[in-house]
Formats: structure tokens, sequence, C-alpha cells
């Protein structure tokens, strides 16, 4: 990795959140603006983002002792960037 700190670490981790959240509000942007047509495949892309972002930052460990990008972050705030999971 070109920047080796904590920030670029969580940007990493963080950075599909933020993506689906900048397109979610992109979307709903466009609807309102009546740019877009508001059709069922927004809503339920929008309803699915959602919740992709939040089970995604959600801390947690699956069974082989992999963290979600949420407990990711936590490890890095925590520990520091030597204790990235992923490295």
């Amino acid at each position: 990795m070109k920047y080796n700190k904590t920030w670029a670490h969580i940007a990493i981790y963080l950075g599909g959140s933020l993506f689906n959240l900048i397109v979610i509000l992109t979307i709903n942007y466009l609807i309102v603006s009546e740019i877009m047509p508001v059709t069922l495949f927004f809503y339920q892309f929008t309803y699915f983002s959602i919740y992709f972002i939040f089970f995604s930052l959600l801390p947690f460990r699956n069974d082989e002792g992999r963290p979600s990008d949420g407990m990711a972050v936590l490890d890095v705030l925590r520990y520091g960037k030597s204790a990235d999971p992923i490295d």
C-alpha cells in the first residue's frame, strides 16, 4: 500500500459502504428532481444497499475469525495499522 497510515486502512474498509451511500443519495436526488422515474428497480436497489451498508458496518467476526468491515475498522483504531486483520 502506498500510504501505510491508519486513515488509509480505515478508508479501504469504509470505501464500499461509503460508495453505496453516495449512490443511494445520488439516485434519490435524481428521482426527487424528476430526472429519473420512480421504478421498482431503484426502490429495491436502495433498499438492499441500505441492508448491505448496515451488515457491512456491523462489527462481528465470522466462523473463520475474519472480521466484517466494521470490526476491521474497530481493530485498526484499537490496535493500530500494524494489527490490520487482512495483512
